[in-house]
């Protein structure tokens, strides 16, 4: 395994996840009198969900949290407050975080596997043509230019090859 850089931190992806929660409080809101408080958690479950599949790991480890929070502040006696009085939703609360937790990872392991397959296919691909293209190659000059071509595609670079010429190393 190569050492990844770490990402620049962008706050647009954790807006975003606010965003959604907020979405997710007005949706129960709308509903808070049709469903019973356990069950709206599942309309913050969903956004969880949406949140890992478009925002990534972080954002979908923030949205759970904010979830809880927003699912106790607005729907759980006593009202607008962060306290509880039923013990039940203790339950609740650690059900919410732990699923949107487990989902959130489980959706940023998809998304890694998806990109090394994507690696894998352009490697693959890469190596294909180089294979191809050598099959046709006649001669020393024919390699070298295609693999210099090759290799210059691969690492967005210029390549230079020294190559035995008698007594002397030339470039190629």
């Amino acid at each position: 395994k190569t050492a990844r850089a770490a990402a620049p931190f962008t706050p647009l992806p954790y807006i975003g996840a606010l965003g959604i929660v907020g979405f997710c409080t007005v949706l129960a809101w709308l509903m808070h009198k049709t469903l019973a408080p356990p069950n709206m958690t599942m309309i913050y479950l969903a956004g969880v969900v949406i949140t890992a599949a478009w925002l990534g790991r972080g954002p979908a480890m923030l949205a759970p949290i904010c979830s809880m929070g927003a699912f106790d502040y607005f729907f759980v006696p006593p009202f607008y407050t962060f306290s509880f009085s039923d013990v039940e939703y203790t339950f609740t609360f650690a059900g919410l975080l732990g699923t949107g937790l487990l989902i959130s990872h489980l959706t940023a392991r998809v998304r890694a596997a998806a990109e090394a397959a994507r690696n894998r296919e352009k490697r693959t691909l890469a190596l294909y043509s180089l294979t191809r293209d050598l099959a046709v190659a006649r001669g020393v000059d024919s390699i070298t230019d295609v693999a210099g071509q090759h290799i210059e595609e691969m690492h967005h670079a210029p390549a230079v090859m020294w190559l035995p010429d008698g007594e002397n190393l030339t470039a190629k």
